[in-house]
């Protein structure tokens, strides 16, 4: 009896390492695709604007699957022959869960009895005492919180780099130094010279994907519209690279900035953003621009 208790205290932890190891790998979430452990994957939403995303599971830290989604981001780029990316948005959460072990009980006892017998003739009876006692174990029960983490990030490629962004990260420089860190067995990266055939900023491509909408357009020249007579002059030279657009947070590139609806660049203020546009104003005077190259 002892014995089978004994048994029985080993053979649990084991059970529930086993149950850990099925449902996580009992490690943290390798660099590859997306699996029931979790991994990266990625939309593409025009011809350089992509949402990569990587999840991990239970042993991951919000570090690591940060680098990861970097090192996913800067794969993309290289792949699609593009130097540089800028992340136009990010997303960072956790999900939380308490798993609990189940529960054994394993009961153990014994008995002793103890009394005289007196016989008369062919008759007798029979005096004494039972004394016993018997043990109740339960195994289990633990409850361990587990927490895991996702990052998502939307980025823009391009060829060029613009100077003075520090949100623009050289995608083999990146690529390499995540590699680096976590020991990964990943390919030669190299870098690919920007030729005019594919520019940073390619011709128009749009597509859906949730309920975002990116455009980037290729156009001879910038798209300027004024609502007022005032000269063309008092307008400050700004360069919108790229819009991605959605119902509620429509973002611009405008130079090295990433601005939304309300905010300003070079003392102009972007009071809306469409699909094809973005308006400014300044000093009252109201243009439209759309993106250049």
């Amino acid at each position: 009896m002892r014995s089978g208790e004994g048994k029985m205290k080993k053979a649990l932890p084991v059970l529930f390492l086993a149950f850990l190891a099925a449902y996580g790998s009992g490690c943290a979430t390798p660099y590859a695709r997306q699996s029931l452990i979790g991994g990266y994957s990625e939309t593409q939403l025009s011809e350089n604007i992509f949402t990569v995303t990587f999840r991990g599971n239970g042993y991951t830290t919000r570090e690591r699957a940060s680098d990861f989604t970097l090192l996913r981001c800067a794969e993309i780029a290289i792949n699609n022959g593009y130097n540089y990316f800028i992340i136009i948005d990010i997303e960072k959460y956790t999900t939380d869960m308490a798993l609990t072990t189940p529960t054994t009980s394993y009961t153990t006892g014994y008995g002793h009895t103890s009394g005289s017998v007196n016989m008369y003739g062919s008759h007798g009876t029979f005096s004494g005492n039972t004394f016993g006692s018997a043990k109740t174990t339960t195994y289990g029960g633990q409850t361990f919180l587990i927490s895991k983490p996702t990052t998502s990030n939307t980025i823009l490629c391009m060829n060029e780099k613009s100077d003075g962004n520090p949100f623009v990260f050289d995608a083999v420089f990146l690529a390499k130094s995540v590699t680096k860190r976590y020991h990964l067995n990943r390919p030669v990266y190299a870098t690919r010279v920007a030729s005019a055939q594919n520019s940073a900023y390619p011709a128009q491509s749009t597509q859906e994907s949730g309920r975002e909408q990116a455009i980037v357009r290729n156009e001879p020249r910038q798209n300027v519209t004024a609502r007022s007579n005032a000269p063309a002059q008092n307008q400050p030279n700004l360069l919108v690279k790229g819009i991605v657009w959605s119902p509620d947070r429509p973002a611009a590139l405008i130079g090295d900035q990433i601005v939304r609806e309300g905010g300003s660049v070079s003392g102009a203020r972007v009071t809306k953003i469409t699909k094809d546009t973005v308006e400014f104003e300044m000093n009252g005077i109201t243009w439209q621009q759309g993106v250049s190259r």
